[in-house]
């Protein structure tokens, strides 16, 4: 570190920048090419996964955005193997149309989210 004219405020810094305000729990860090710190942390003060739980994951996907503004996104339909047909269905089922949707996207769960232009807000909170 004395070589590179790193300091202790600095290395503090970077890992106050990933979480670790104790330097205590960094097992091993090392200063990469482009500047960055990488550390790894103490066995007892890693975090614990789903699978170190046993727990059962759900199957993840990136989100599809089906409608920005108001404009179906017809592409992203196609690409990911939807139908128009499909997407009226959903909106009807949920006493909608196409019209009423300012945005609409299939989350990372294969659900499916909207935000209609008449979502009942009369008083907004925030105020200018």
């Amino acid at each position: 570190m004395r070589k590179l004219r790193y300091s202790m405020d600095s290395l503090d810094q970077a890992l106050r920048g990933k979480g670790i305000f104790n330097i205590e729990e960094v097992e091993y860090a090392v200063l990469e090419d482009n500047g960055t710190v990488s550390v790894l942390k103490k066995d007892e003060h890693q975090y614990v996964t789903k699978k170190d739980m046993k727990l059962h994951s759900h199957k993840q996907a990136f989100p599809v955005e089906l409608i920005m503004d108001g404009i179906l996104i017809e592409e992203n339909l196609k690409n990911n193997g939807l139908t128009r047909e499909w997407l009226d269905s959903e909106l009807k089922r949920r006493g909608k149309q196409l019209a009423d949707v300012f945005y609409g996207v299939r989350g990372t769960r294969q659900q499916l989210i909207f935000d209609f232009y008449e979502d009942g807000v009369t008083k907004p909170i925030d105020k200018e």
